[in-house]
């Protein structure tokens, strides 16, 4: 999957001494693609409505990154607000900031759940204890939770989608390319 990132620098150069380069690293704004596989006219009829709704660059929407962002490592207990994860420098980097702020739990069966991220502390070099705004549903253990993925607000890239046929017409394969939005 081809991904890139865009971010406003600005370089200070008086033309002599040392360079000065500043960004906000909060502010950068990911782009990838998503794409649609279909197999029936009535599927690609209904993406094809789904992308006139979204009318091209203008409407922002969330969409899951479609990855393991966050492993569990302990089970998530049924009325609790915490959710232990291996330390991948969550609570350093990111702080709990759009647009890394809402998660997606995706369990082995049943439907998939959302929920935001208060805050965050490490406990040690291995794990990391996350705190949401509201309890989890029910006990997953970490064999039941097939990934935790980031959810993120983002746009059409383009007005511009790209629909591969078949022989005899039928699509196959469609490409829309997204930019995070900083709201």
């Amino acid at each position: 999957m081809e991904e890139d990132y865009s971010q406003q620098v600005v370089f200070l150069d008086s033309g002599s001494g040392l360079t000065e380069e500043w960004a906000r690293p909060d502010r950068h704004r990911r782009g990838s693609e998503k794409r649609f596989v279909v197999s029936t006219k009535a599927a690609l009829w209904q993406v094809r409505k789904l992308l006139h709704f979204l009318r091209g660059r203008q409407t922002s929407f969330y969409l899951p990154t479609f990855s393991s962002d966050l492993v569990p490592t302990a089970t998530m207990t049924s009325g609790l607000s915490t959710l232990s994860v291996q330390n991948v420098g969550y609570t350093n980097f990111v702080r709990a900031r759009s647009p890394k702020n809402v998660i997606r739990v995706v369990p082995v069966s049943g439907a998939a759940f959302l929920r935001t991220i208060a805050s965050s502390t490490v406990v040690d070099d291995n794990t990391e204890n996350i705190t949401i705004t509201t309890t989890w549903p029910s006990t997953l253990t970490t064999a039941q939770i097939l990934r935790i993925e980031f959810v993120e607000k983002v746009r059409l890239a383009s007005d511009s989608i790209k629909i591969n046929h078949r022989r005899g017409g039928s699509a196959r394969v469609i490409t829309c390319p997204v930019k995070t939005v900083l709201e």
